[in-house]
């Protein structure tokens, strides 16, 4: 019997790894590596063996041409899948269809190549496997071959005017790589294509991901092409109540300003050159989930505590207060005009708040706390 997993799923395995390896072989020593990894077994060499033989059996049973399948050289000790059984996979089709553009000559045909390789491509390889050190090897050269095939076929069709597919592509793309910028490509076809409110909204929904799920800003690219759109779509931005419109809040009023990473580093910046003038004061809070438990090695946990740590500020800041995610496990907090007790008043509610789960989840934070002094 075999140990660890089950023997149907060992020979699923089993039968990706040898089609992954179908063209160059694997090696007996890598097979036993990429099958097992690090999970104990007493008799890897028979464990591997009695799979092998399991995998045959469910192969011939499934209507496949009665073979060995796996052949094993042993002189060299490399496995390889018997060449007279005809196996095609996605991903080889994938690279023919890439090599197929890289000989190609005519513009028209590399582009048609491109296009196959482009639209086959559904995502992470063996995602189910995507943490082994193999899969995430080759998941990356496939990826970064999409890119360059994707970069390439882009621009034959925009010489060719071809926008609608531009957005098409882009679209599939930004499901599979929300953080690879494939909007920017979007945007300046939706506009070609005169669809200028929904290149807007897309600029819109980019950067509130970006923000929210990063902490970061979109690229100058896209922040010249939202300010672009806002022009044609508004008009002159020299009127003043224009300007004065794109400035206010649409958030309720006693709500706290949750801001980018970026933004709250400006902010802080801005109030330490002007601190000490006889203004409020102005603190900074770091709010901390620790305890004994290792949090990192419990991501989906962190995940969640994070959530509600986020909703327990919302509800328990001031309006005239912001804060930020620094990390999974802090945030950042400015506290404006008021004093130490005041603050530490805040941190009560938001530890109330942040608990109102589970009464036990009020020690897992941890609040440090200093004032902006003028520099």
């Amino acid at each position: 019997m075999l140990s660890g997993k089950s023997s149907s799923s060992r020979c699923l395995k089993l039968l990706q790894i040898m089609l992954a390896h179908a063209g160059e072989g694997i090696s007996r020593v890598s097979l036993l590596e990429y099958l097992y990894g690090k999970e104990e077994i007493s008799n890897p060499s028979n464990n591997l063996r009695v799979t092998m033989h399991r995998l045959r059996s469910q192969l011939r049973e499934a209507g496949l041409p009665k073979s060995e399948y796996f052949l094993l050289n042993r002189a060299t000790g490399i496995y390889r899948w018997d060449e007279r059984i005809q196996v095609k996979t996605d991903v080889q089709t994938f690279e023919d269809e890439l090599e197929s553009a890289r000989q190609e000559k005519d513009t028209e045909k590399r582009g048609r190549f491109l296009r196959k390789a482009c639209i086959l491509y559904k995502g992470e390889f063996l995602e189910d496997m995507g943490l082994e050190e193999w899969v995430i090897v080759r998941a990356v050269k496939y990826k970064e071959k999409y890119k360059k095939a994707m970069r390439e076929l882009l621009k034959l069709l925009r010489e060719k005017e071809e926008h609608e597919e531009i957005v098409q592509l882009c679209a599939k793309a930004v499901k599979l790589y929300p953080y690879d910028e494939w909007q920017e490509e979007m945007i300046d076809s939706l506009v070609q294509l005169g669809r200028k409110e929904g290149a807007l909204q897309l600029c819109k929904d980019t950067s509130k991901m970006y923000w929210e799920e990063l902490g970061i800003s979109v690229s100058a690219r896209m922040t010249e092409q939202y300010h672009r759109l806002t022009g044609m779509l508004q008009g002159s931005m020299k009127d003043i109540q224009r300007i004065e419109n794109q400035f206010k809040e649409t958030r309720q009023e006693a709500e706290a300003l949750y801001l980018s990473f970026q933004s709250f580093v400006d902010i802080y910046r801005l109030l330490k050159r002007i601190s000490g003038k006889g203004g409020r004061p102005v603190y900074v809070a770091v709010c901390s989930l620790w305890n004994s438990e290792n949090h990192s090695s419990r991501p989906k946990r962190t995940e969640r505590l994070s959530m509600y740590l986020r909703k327990a500020l919302q509800c328990s800041l001031k309006r005239d207060d912001a804060f930020t995610k620094y990390s999974d496990l802090e945030y950042l907090i400015l506290l404006s005009g008021k004093d130490r007790e005041n603050c530490e008043q805040i941190f009560d509610q938001v530890r109330r708040q942040f608990s109102r789960q589970s009464k036990s989840w009020a020690r897992y934070l941890k609040f440090d706390l200093f004032p902006i002094e003028r520099e």
